[in-house]
Formats: structure tokens, C-alpha cells, sequence
């Protein structure tokens, strides 16, 4: 089952990533402040980008990566992976080190 890695900007500017199944259905579960504690403080705005992995085990791995990421990366990988995929990038059999090597 494909699982997918998001990433919202909130009102305040931040950043916040994540994983989901569905992941409007969790963007919505964000909005009403019943997602991530995080977003209860942080209210989303909208997703950035959200990016189809295989499984679980990947979306996980690649999403901690993303987490290391500086602010300033973050974006560059949401604008880098919006032109790839316009809109939702689908990034099957993605590395963690590809993720990264993509914005550098």
C-alpha cells in the first residue's frame, strides 16, 4: 500500500512534515486540531507538496530525513519536487540520500 510524505506551511511561516495514507484527509485533520500537536500551535495554511512512496518503512525513513533539514532546504525541496511532479510528486523507490542529495 503506497504511503505518502506531505509537508504544510502554516499561518506562521513554519514548516511542519509528515506521513499519511490519505493525505488530504489528514490535512484536514490538521486544520481542526486534531492532527499532530504541532499543528494545534501552528495552524496549517496549506501542503506544499505531498510525495507517493511504496510503503510505510520509506515514508518514514524519507520523512525523518526531510525533518534534519534546515527550513531554507525544506523549501528548495518542496519547490524542486513541485516541478518535477506538478503539484504531487511521485517519488517511488526514493533514498533517504537521494532526498537529500536533491537539494544539494
Amino acid at each position: 500500500m503506497p504511503w505518502f510524505i506531505y509537508m504544510l506551511e502554516c499561518e506562521d511561516g513554519s514548516l511542519y512534515t509528515g506521513i499519511a495514507i490519505d493525505v488530504a484527509k489528514r490535512f484536514q485533520q490538521h486544520c481542526k486540531g486534531k492532527g499532530a500537536r504541532y499543528t494545534r500551535t501552528h495552524t496549517p495554511k496549506r501542503i506544499l507538496f505531498s510525495a507517493m512512496l511504496p510503503d510505510r518503512s520509506s515514508a518514514l525513513s524519507i520523512e525523518h530525513a526531510v525533518k534534519t533539514l534546515s527550513a531554507k532546504q525544506k523549501r528548495e525541496l518542496a519547490t524542486r519536487l513541485l516541478n518535477l511532479g506538478g503539484g504531487v510528486a511521485e517519488a517511488e523507490g526514493i533514498g533517504k540520500n537521494s532526498v537529500i542529495n536533491t537539494i544539494v
